[in-house]
């Protein structure tokens, strides 16, 4: 597998406008970014955190994340 590397996920940050994004872990999980505003990363890039609309965080290591992607609604060509 090859490792994630920060400015990926920076790309999906800074996109303009901004889409919601999922960021799939090794342990199964899916985690969405909601707004760029709801992202923060730690000084080196490795580890971030992604808060959640209901106030619940989750802190990341890039090492765990297998892939990112936009749900489905979010992709060129889909209807929403």
């Amino acid at each position: 597998m090859e490792r994630m590397h920060f400015d990926v996920i920076k790309g999906f940050i800074d996109r303009a406008p901004f889409r919601p994004f999922d960021i799939h872990l090794n342990d199964g999980r899916n985690v969405r970014v909601h707004h760029r505003e709801m992202f923060s990363a730690g000084p080196t890039g490795r580890e971030f955190v992604v808060w959640n609309p209901d106030g619940s965080l989750n802190v990341i290591d890039l090492t765990s994340i297998t892939s990112i992607g936009l749900p489905t609604r979010y992709r060129s060509g889909s209807k929403k």
